[in-house]
């Protein structure tokens, strides 16, 4: 392995041997935060960081998920470089990591905050979601001070949190501080797919009356299964175009028994879809399932929702990025749409963003799994196809 290579891997080790875990309560990334922070500094970058209630409308905006949560000791971190009065490209990641699948006897390769590196895969959980995206962060800014590019434009790093338990709040919180951007990459995807849209949607609970048993409960999932197949099979026909291969486009509604013991529907919608028909469509689905156990279920659905989005694929910033893809991987860049993503804030208000990584989304190693783990020619690869998209947009006119 190169230098360049061993001090990445270094870096995102450390990260990943930082718990940051968000859950329904809250988070606990003030640990990684300031470590990201000290980084920032030390590339020379102007550093300033936040809480979630030094941020004025936050709590009470529509967006926002869980006002009652806490919030306390997870700041999101902002470094900046380049000429205060310019036009901004603001590069981001999420800090945080899931909650889920983190018992040691689950891992067979190692621990989930022992980051190891084997047959040329760096494990541990936050490698691929999103650990990786911070460590780049970290990195393109240290290559722009050894290298001394100048900075005729102004760049804004952020390292956010509550990404994975908090609907759109990480970026949310972007939102409303103000920070001048003008376009928006963000360092979160999988596949090495350039998304540029996302579904929207949210999670319907199902909540059995108490001392339900654990067999009950899984002959009532695999009922939720064939209904939720004979759905998702009906609805295909509408993810056309830019939503033709969305991940979502076969299974638009998914049932899962969950480890507290309730079943959670997560379904997604498409723009100009009625969410509320669709959401009442499901419910009535359910009350058919559970028949006369239906009043003694609490049904529930998560608000705010994600919102449907899409840039248009044409737009400057997606030829940019696919541009230094392109130039990287001498292969034309998949520009596509995802299930949901927390990016919909920033389009939603006109930020155009484009969204990246080059982690896997399924099989051994995908993220929020045991053995979440990254190839390091992927991981360097997604690394360099970044920094090149930030040095492109620089010198641009």
């Amino acid at each position: 392995m190169t230098q360049a290579t061993d001090t990445f891997l270094e870096t995102l080790s450390d990260l990943i041997a930082i718990p940051s875990c968000s859950d329904a309560a809250g988070g606990n990334e003030a640990a990684v935060q300031a470590y990201v922070a000290d980084q920032f500094r030390s590339a020379g970058a102007r550093v300033r960081t936040f809480d979630a209630t030094e941020i004025d409308g936050f709590l009470d905006h529509p967006l926002c998920y869980g006002p009652d949560r806490n919030y306390r000791d997870r700041p999101t971190v902002i470094a900046e470089v380049g000429p205060a009065d310019k036009p901004a490209l603001l590069v981001l990641a999420h800090s945080d990591t899931v909650s889920m699948n983190n018992n040691p006897a689950l891992w067979t390769i190692t621990e989930p905050f022992v980051p190891l590196i084997k047959d040329n895969r760096l494990y541990g959980r936050g490698a691929n979601d999103d650990k990786w995206g911070v460590a780049c962060l970290i990195h393109i800014l240290r290559a722009l001070q050894a290298d001394g590019v100048p900075l005729r434009k102004r760049l804004v790093f952020a390292s956010t949190v509550d990404e994975e338990n908090g609907v759109g709040n990480g970026v949310l919180l972007l939102h409303l501080a103000d920070l001048g951007a003008e376009a928006a990459l963000y360092l979160d995807g999988g596949d090495h797919e350039l998304l540029i849209g996302n579904l929207g949607g949210s999670t319907m609970e199902l909540h059995p009356p108490a001392r339900t048993d654990h067999e009950a409960l899984v002959a009532l999932e695999s009922h939720f299964v064939d209904a939720c197949n004979r759905i998702s099979a009906e609805r295909r026909p509408l993810f056309s175009g830019p939503w033709q291969d969305n991940e979502a486009a076969d299974r638009s509604v998914t049932p899962r028994l969950m480890e507290e013991g309730y079943i959670a529907l997560y379904f997604y919608t498409l723009p100009d879809e009625d969410g509320a028909a669709f959401e009442q469509q499901l419910e009535g689905m359910a009350r058919d399932i559970l028949g006369n156990q239906a009043d003694q279920f609490r049904m529930s659905t998560h608000t705010p929702w994600f919102e449907p989005t899409l840039l248009d694929p044409g737009h400057p910033l997606v030829n940019l990025v696919a541009g230094a893809y392109a130039a990287v991987r001498n292969e034309p860049a998949k520009v596509t749409t995802v299930s949901k993503q927390d990016a919909f804030v920033f389009r939603r208000y006109g930020l155009p963003t484009v969204a990246y990584g080059p982690g896997p989304t399924r099989g051994h190693g995908a993220y929020h799994q045991p053995d979440e783990a990254i190839d390091i020619d992927d991981a360097m690869a997604g690394f360099q196809v970044a920094h090149r998209a930030v040095l492109d947009w620089l010198g641009k006119d």
